[in-house]
C-alpha cells in the first residue's frame, strides 16, 4: 500500500514540509495554543528510565517476553535509587537549555514510577520507595520546566 501524502489526509493541514507546521483542526483553540507553545520551546528531555537499567535486559520488553517475569519482578522490588534527586535532574535539564521534561511514567513492562493500587509492580514496593512522578513534576515546577508523561 505505502505511505499516503499528508495531503491527500488532510488537505490544507500542511504549511510545509517541516513536521513541526502543521495546524490543528480547532486552529484558534486551546490545543493551537499548546501546540504553540510546544513549538517554542524546542528543546525537551525525555527520560525513559527503568528496571531494565538494573537487570541489564533489553528495553522494549524485559517482563516475560523470553525473560523469567517471576525472577523481573523480584529484581524490581529490590530497586533503590536512593540517590535519585529529581530537583537536581531538574536543574541540570534547565542548564542544557531544556524547556520541558518528558518522563516515561510506565514502560511496556508494567513497572510504575508512582506507588498505583492498580497493581503491585510499581515503586512504592521497592527500597526507592518514593514517587518519582510527583518529585519530577514538582522539581520541573520549581525550575520552570514543563513537565509531561
Amino acid at each position: 500500500m505505502g505511505m499516503i501524502p499528508l495531503q491527500e489526509i488532510a488537505p490544507g493541514r500542511i504549511i510545509g514540509p517541516d513536521p513541526l507546521a502543521y495546524r490543528l483542526p480547532d486552529a484558534e483553540g486551546v490545543h493551537a495554543a499548546a501546540l504553540r507553545r510546544w513549538r517554542g520551546h524546542r528543546l525537551g528531555i525525555f527520560v525513559h528510565w527503568g528496571v531494565n537499567c538494573r537487570t541489564g535486559l533489553e528495553l522494549s520488553y524485559s517482563r516475560g517476553a523470553g525473560h523469567d517475569a517471576g525472577a523481573y519482578d523480584a529484581d524490581a522490588r529490590r530497586l533503590d535509587a536512593r540517590q535519585c534527586d529529581p530537583r537536581e535532574w531538574a536543574r541540570l535539564f534547565r542548564r542544557a537549555g531544556a524547556r520541558y521534561v518528558n518522563l516515561v511514567t510506565r514502560h511496556a513492562d508494567g513497572f510504575a514510577w508512582w506507588p498505583t493500587r492498580t497493581d503491585d509492580h510499581h515503586v512504592g514496593n521497592t527500597p526507592f520507595g518514593r514517587d518519582l512522578v510527583g518529585e519530577l513534576s514538582s522539581a520541573c515546577r520549581e525550575t520552570g520546566l514543563d513537565f509531561g508523561c
